[in-house]
């Protein structure tokens, strides 16, 4: 076998070897891509907010929107989670908690009480919200968006 041959050889064997790791290089990206698509798609389902409807005294505006987290407390309280300034709501007002895959709302004793679609909840019992229900809290009303 002469020396050109043995050289064209190592060529092709090189092109071949470069090629490989391209292609398993792209494959290895795709997959991570597709990986992370799931897992924002999935990030996406379970995510929840509150959408502001009326704001009542608050520096809110309509439309805006405030995340919901698995135990979101409301009031005016800085310990809250979401801090609602306005002067009919209660430092310690309300929760919405995630449990078993559903939404839960709970007044806490609020001096002013909380309307589940305009009707007033009973202090510490929890009760279940889906999509697109109206929660009032002293002056402002927001739509639970899930």
């Amino acid at each position: 076998m002469s020396e050109e041959a043995l050289i064209f050889g190592l060529r092709i064997l090189l092109s071949l070897t470069l090629y490989a790791f391209v292609g398993l290089t792209f494959w290895i990206v795709w997959r991570e891509l597709e990986t992370t698509k799931a897992q924002s798609e999935l990030q996406a389902r379970d995510r929840a907010d509150l959408i502001v409807i009326t704001p009542g005294e608050t520096d809110l505006l309509p439309g805006d929107r405030l995340p919901l987290v698995p135990l979101t407390t409301l009031g005016r309280a800085l310990t809250n989670t979401i801090i609602l300034d306005d002067s009919f709501v209660s430092a310690e007002h309300a929760q919405l908690t995630r449990r078993d895959g559903r939404w839960w709302l709970e007044d806490l004793g609020s001096a002013n009480g909380t309307l589940l679609n305009q009707v007033r909840i009973k202090p510490g019992k929890a009760t279940a919200v889906v999509e697109g229900d109206l929660v009032s809290v002293g002056g402002l009303c927001l739509r639970i968006q899930l």
